[in-house]
């Protein structure tokens, strides 16, 4: 699955040592797992933290990777898009649009569906869903199923 995600084809042995590298380096600076394959993808992500050293290190190591059987930019675009969501249902707009919703107003709710009508489709009125909730000291839940 990973290596569809990074549109990566066939197999290499250091596979999972290019894999668990993003990942440790992901938790390690906080990085949004949607929108970094979001960047990977060439959909401009505004975040300094792609500038890292360790970070740009890693992305030679994956170009390098991705010259590996075969695999031409288009395809493993291709590849990636249908792997990754370019928008997700993330919570603190879930809230936000049902709070609009408890004050009589809809137009943010109605935008909101109409985005996550087609996650995969890079369209113009994204951007302000593909924000992470701001960081707070405060324990987020969520009651699912409720």
């Amino acid at each position: 699955m990973m290596r569809d995600k990074l549109g990566l084809f066939g197999e290499d042995k250091n596979d999972k040592k290019l894999i668990d590298s993003l990942l440790n380096w992901m938790e390690k600076n906080k990085i949004d797992y949607t929108n970094i394959f979001c960047h990977l993808m060439d959909i401009k992500i505004d975040n300094n933290t792609y500038k890292d050293k360790t970070f740009l290190t890693w992305f030679d190591e994956w170009k390098k990777r991705s010259q590996l059987n075969n695999s031409y930019k288009e395809k493993q675009i291709e590849l990636m898009k249908k792997n990754n969501p370019i928008v997700i249902p993330r919570n603190h707009k879930v809230e936000e649009a049902l709070a609009d919703v408890d004050k009589g107003n809809l137009e943010k709710f109605k935008n909101f569906l109409k985005v996550l009508n087609n996650p995969y489709s890079h369209n113009q009125n994204i951007k302000e869903f593909q924000k992470p909730a701001p960081i707070t000291n405060k324990k987020y839940r969520t009651f699912c199923g409720t």
